[in-house]
């Protein structure tokens, strides 16, 4: 019968696993030390694995149960070159949550190697991907969506290209992907025809190897089971669909239904105030309905995000999935320094739920409203991490209101004559203010630039074609725009004016915290080959909306629509997808009790206090040496952990030494202007400086800031 039960095997699993709820999800790192067991079972696997392919699996069951625990013997073994242990360590990986990893640890073995290896690896990756459903599997849908094509083109073996077809289904719905196994359907092979009938039925298209599974169906083998399980499946799906489809037939005339409903309200429910409640309720829905960023808006017009007051905490607000999340937060801002990061998810501002008794969730603007106030008053903030472990997701802040003034581009000369450039916002002066800090840079000694774009995500078009025009010169695409409707709004170009330029070597810096005209500004710059982009996917918010008084309510109410969508130069789309980087480095983020206890102990102003007697306790150059590279040792700090017993945190001391670090950098920076980017506390940054040193052949061990940093 050949080795298709492994891939059975798999597929039963993951699929029965995908309704359960994680055990271990993103728990707190690690013990040094694995629990008592989890070598015998690895060795166990690495023994079985010669003359029973499918036992690393079985066994990866159960190495999982040990939980976060275990996690770094898990990571040790999945990189070692023991296919056994390799290959149950990947199973285990996966139970725990790290579905990154384990994509692409399995795409290196299914590429190469011996053949007893790629098959396990391409089945393992075919289960894996059938758990990826939801944001908490987007970056491993994208790694297996990037990678796994290229694979795929220098793979002939059936039994190692099928699951593989069948991960690139699940991980991006590529029509090619069920193309392909339809033709191994036709094979003379009758070993590889089952495999290809029964990948089919796991991408959902039963009916292409119907008469092939009814065949394998009566087989007393997990193929056999596996073939049931997958047309009856088929067969309830149908039953649903003729129901769904009979219940559609029954003749509906909407706006017959919606005024008779609002005659029986007004008949049976005559008070007013009710009645235009329910009723505005209902109309809210239809809108939502439509898109996110769709809405029925009942305030006076005029009223917006600043009417809470003139002070705020930096935040920026946008809508996913009808919610209000972080879309970008303002360097040096009160909401900064507590820790809060994109894609947080805002439940509560003071006493002020975002999602209502009715169910409905408040718009963007209207919570950054809530958020704004008197200036030295504060306010807190709960909000939801979906990145941190269920029990840690929810967290409460308390942010100062103060008044920001509106982001000016900075510009510091870094060691090696690296220029850096943060533009937090596209206004009215950002273009000059950009062209000055590359002249100021230039006549510095800058040979290259970091352009900074994590946390750009406001501007008008006006702007962003200004600001990209000291970058790409005149005549050059942006962005492009599509109107939804194409007879109101056909798809345009968007270019810049102006002449030529002269750019140094020049790395962009993105994240989650880059939206909107950020997203288009890095998008266009690329598309340009005038800079690489280094970071994390950038938010994807890229539409126009438009807000339409409504006639119908004397203007008191309106309709907000999203009317267009703004695509890359190349029309790739960028609202919901956002812009993947040339190189993915992570920003630096603490798990969520960290953030808090960081918060807490940043709030009392130990951090300048501690810094503050350094100053007093060592030599001058030694603390300039301490500041420009300590090696991540707390160590080094004088005092450090009488310090760090006295404050009474649940914080470590490596936990605390960015905050001191921090600290120290400004106290002999003097506070003239926001400080210094540090690459050795911010991983992308590191990579476009070191990037960039390459390029200019200089070697970063010869600046104390870059020692041993690494690529």
């Amino acid at each position: 019968m050949g080795r298709i039960p492994s891939l059975a095997v798999a597929f039963c699993a993951a699929a029965l696993l995908a309704g359960t709820d994680a055990r271990a999800q993103d728990a707190p790192q690690a013990q040094d030390a694995p629990p008592a067991g989890v070598a015998e079972l690895l060795d166990e696997a690495d023994r079985a694995f010669a003359g029973d392919p499918d036992a690393p699996s079985r066994v990866g069951y159960r190495l999982s149960t040990f939980g976060p625990p275990a996690l770094g013997a898990l990571r040790e073994a999945a990189a070692s070159g023991r296919p056994g242990r390799t290959l149950a360590a990947l199973r285990a990986l996966v139970e725990l949550g790290e579905a990154e990893a384990a994509a692409s640890r399995a795409l290196d073995l299914a590429a190469a190697g011996e053949m007893r290896v790629r098959v396990p690896a391409a089945e393992t990756l075919a289960a894996l991907s059938v758990r990826l459903a939801g944001p908490s599997g987007e970056a491993a849908r994208n790694r297996i969506a990037g990678d796994l094509p290229p694979v795929l083109h220098e793979t002939f073996e059936p039994e190692v290209k099928i699951p593989l077809l069948v991960a690139l289904w699940h991980a991006a719905r590529t029509p090619s992907a069920s193309a392909d196994l339809k033709q191994y359907l036709r094979s003379e092979e009758p070993e590889v025809a089952a495999r290809a009938a029964l990948a089919l039925g796991e991408c959902g298209n039963v009916a292409a190897a119907r008469s092939l599974l009814e065949r394998l169906r009566g087989e007393p083998t997990p193929r056999g089971r596996l073939a049931a399980a997958l047309l009856d499946r088929e067969m309830t799906a149908e039953r649903l669909s003729a129901l769904e489809a009979r219940a559609k037939s029954i003749p509906v005339a909407g706006d017959e239904v919606l005024e008779e409903l609002r005659q029986k309200i007004l008949e049976h429910y005559p008070d007013p105030v009710e009645a235009e409640r329910v009723l505005a309720w209902a109309v809210k829905g239809i809108v939502r309905a439509l898109d996110p960023a769709s809405a029925y808006l009942e305030r006076p017009p005029g009223a917006g995000s600043a009417a809470g007051g003139p002070a705020g905490v930096g935040l920026r607000l946008g809508q996913r999935d009808g919610l209000p999340v972080v879309m970008s937060v303002r360097g040096g801002s009160p909401a900064e320094r507590s820790g809060l990061r994109p894609r947080d998810r805002i439940l509560r501002v003071g006493d002020r739920r975002v999602v209502g008794r009715d169910g409905v969730p408040e718009e963007a603007d209207a919570v950054e409203g809530w958020l704004r106030g008197e200036p030295g008053t504060s306010v807190e903030v709960e909000f939801y991490r979906e990145q941190e472990p269920r029990w840690l997701r929810w967290h409460k802040v308390t942010l100062a209101r103060v008044v920001l003034p509106p982001p000016a581009a900075s510009r510091h000369l870094l060691p090696g004559g690296i220029g850096h450039v943060r533009i937090e916002d596209l206004g009215p002066a950002t273009a000059r203010e950009l062209r000055e800090a590359l002249a100021a840079l230039a006549e510095a000694g800058a040979r290259a630039i970091v352009l900074d774009l994590r946390s750009l995500s406001a501007g008008s078009r006006e702007h962003l074609l200004e600001t990209a025009a000291v970058l790409l010169g005149g005549g050059a695409v942006v962005y492009k725009s599509r109107g939804r409707n194409p007879a109101l709004a056909a798809t345009r170009e968007w270019k810049t004016e102006g002449g030529p330029v002269t750019l140094p070597a020049t790395v962009a810096l993105v994240g989650p915290g880059t939206a909107g005209p950020g997203e288009l500004l890095a998008a266009g710059l690329r598309h340009h080959r005038r800079v690489a982009l280094v970071g994390s996917k950038t938010f994807g918010e890229n539409q126009e909306v438009q807000v339409f008084p409504l006639r119908s309510t004397g203007g008191r109410t309106q309709l907000r629509l999203p009317v267009a969508v703004h695509l890359a130069p190349d029309g790739a789309a960028i609202h919901g997808n956002g812009v993947k980087p040339d190189r993915e480095v992570a920003d630096p983020a603490w798990p969520g009790w960290v953030e808090t206890e960081r918060e807490a102990v940043r709030r009392s102003g130990e951090p300048e206090r501690y810094a503050a007697r350094l100053l007093e306790r060592i030599d001058p150059a030694a603390a300039r040496a301490l500041a420009e590279s300590d090696g991540g040792d707390v160590g080094r700090y004088p005092g450090f952990a009488e310090w760090h017993a006295e404050i009474r945190t649940l914080a470590e001391p490596e936990h605390l030494r960015p905050l001191v670090r921090a600290a120290l950098r400004a106290l002999l920076a003097g506070g003239d202007g926001p400080a210094a980017p540090d690459p050795r506390e911010d991983p992308p940054l590191a990579a476009a400086v070191l990037a960039l040193l390459e390029g200019l052949g200089a070697d970063p061990a010869s600046f104390p800031l870059y020692a041993g940093l690494a690529r």
